[in-house]
Order: C-alpha cells, then structure tokens, then sequence
C-alpha cells in the first residue's frame, strides 16, 4: 500500500518534476523541459517509487499516465502552491489590481466566454494588467471536483444540486427566445408550449455546460406536465453554433436573446418570445469556501457581478 508518510520531505523541485511527467505524459519530454536528463529523471522517479510503494505512472498508449496516488500529491502540491501565491500576492488581505501579478481559473460556457468573460478580460486589462485569465470547461457533472480540487477558482453555471454545499452568488439572469429560420411557418412572434413541442428542435449536448441547458430542462418539465415533449433531432454541445444550423434547417432552438440578436444581422432568422415562465435563464457564480474570505477572489466575484 503506498506509504505518503515516507513523502513527507520532498522538496517543491522534486514535485515539480512529477509534475511536469504528468503533463507531458513521456519522461523523454519531461526531462527536455526541466533541462535534465532523461537517466537523471528516471533514477528520481525510481527513488520516489520505492519511498511510496506506488508506481506514481502507467504506461499506456497515450503515454504516462499518472496514478491515484500520483494525483493525490500533485493536487495537495498544488492546493500548497496557491496558498503559497495567496500570501504573496496579498490575497489574505488587501489586493491592489493595478500591481498583482496572479492567475485566475474561470469555468464558463462559450456564450459567456463571448459576452461576460469578454467584458470581464477588458477590465482586467484596464485595472489588473498584471492577472492572467484561465477559461476552462467542465462537464456539469465534473465541475463540483474541479472546484473541490482547486482546478477552478470560480464557475459562472446554472444552479445543480450538486453544488449546493459550495458558496454562491446568483448572477443577472439571461433573457431567451426561440429561434427559426427565415422560412420558418411559425409566422408569429411569440411561441407557446404546444407549438415547441410539436416543432423538431437542435438542442444542447446532456453534458454541455451552457446556461441554456437550464432553460431546455425547464421547458422539458413543463412540456412533461402537460403529456407533451420536445423532438429533438440534432444535439450540440454550444449554444453558438445554433444560429447557423437554424438558418439552415427547420429545426427551432432555445438561444439567449443577445445572441439571437447578433446572429440575425448575418444569418436569415426568425426571433419568436418564449412563454413568459421560460424567458430568463437563471446561473451562478459558484466557488469552493476556502476562497471566500481571500482579498483577490472578493474582487474578481465583484467584477464579475459588475460586468
């Protein structure tokens, strides 16, 4: 059974090499990028898998593929090496913007990448050139660990009972409508529940991370109510490839309205009002309670909310 005890004295160089086998999943490539050699990093890996008693990397096809174990020290390295950037970046207590030199991890859809991290990176630019925005991309399933093993610091996602024991902050809700195209016989202006069901819909991928999956669900439930359902016919994992699979076909899809807007300058759509129970599509800004209190992520969680 590996022993963690017997690691208690690496050193933080030593952790960065078992990182860096990680990432490059080839030791070849590892020791290439630390400027050793390939022996010398071997022999390391060596010393470490007898300290342990795990063999910390599988070899497979894809290459190095670290163990449980592996990524058990690396995540506790890791959550190490941000306090350690918490402290020195002042973000305990006060933060000044305009000098801190950090990295800020965000999970966010693509449209919100397009329109809320859009106006967000523009004040950071303005007010902290020196922090460094990560956009990265769970499944809904996935994100509450991501938070947990600090692989995000904040998460802009519709509400999931399985995030209920993280901090919160509800964020402006998002307006939708339905889209179709030009073509399209639905001739009206607004679009009720019998008509979204009988029309044949391209809708958002189970595991997509869009704020949009809330509405379709919502929809789906008070379709369900009434006996009814949707056809869904062509699944995508992003609300911003709808617009033009729309203006192509004859399928109908759930869109936020600032998006259908701007599509429809280039593409031949029609925009129709959802009922009014459907319209605002409700997310979150969600975060672990380790950086509640932290000076840096009470100021971005503002910005956010400013943006």
């Amino acid at each position: 059974m590996p022993d963690l005890g017997k690691l208690a004295g690496l050193d933080l160089y030593v952790l960065r090499c078992l990182r860096t086998v990680a990432e490059e999943r080839s030791v070849t490539r590892a020791a290439h990028k630390l400027g050793l050699s390939q022996p010398r990093l071997s022999l390391l890996l060596g010393r470490l898998r007898d300290m342990s008693g795990d063999p910390l990397f599988v070899r497979q096809a894809e290459g190095m593929i670290p163990t449980r174990f592996c990524l058990g020290i690396l995540s506790s390295a890791a959550e190490f090496t941000e306090q350690l950037n918490f402290l020195m970046s002042g973000r305990g207590g006060d933060f000044d913007p305009a000098n801190a030199i950090i990295n800020f991890r965000v999970h966010a859809s693509d449209f919100l990448n397009a329109t809320v991290i859009a106006r967000l990176c523009a004040v950071l630019r303005r007010e902290a050139p020196g922090v460094r925005l990560v956009v990265r991309q769970f499944p809904p399933g996935e994100l509450r660990e991501a938070l947990t093993r600090g692989d995000v610091d904040l998460a802009l996602t519709p509400m999931d009972p399985s995030l209920a024991s993280l901090e919160c902050s509800n964020m402006p809700p998002i307006e939708h409508v339905c889209i179709v195209g030009a073509q399209h016989p639905a001739g009206h202006s607004e679009v009720g529940l019998e008509s979204l069901a009988e029309m044949p819909h391209v809708a958002l991928a189970p595991r997509s991370c869009e704020i949009s999956s809330a509405v379709e669900k919502h929809l789906d439930g008070l379709l369900a109510a009434k006996g009814l359902g949707r056809r869904v016919v062509t699944e995508t994992p992003t609300t911003m490839a709808m617009p033009a699979i729309v203006s192509q076909t004859d399928l109908a899809a759930i869109v936020p309205k600032a998006l259908a807007l701007t599509a429809a300058q280039d593409l031949p759509l029609q925009i129709l009002s959802l009922p009014q129970e459907l319209r605002m599509g409700a997310y979150s800004a969600v975060w672990h309670g380790r950086s509640d209190d932290e000076a840096a992520h009470r100021w971005l969680r503002t910005c956010l909310l400013n943006v």
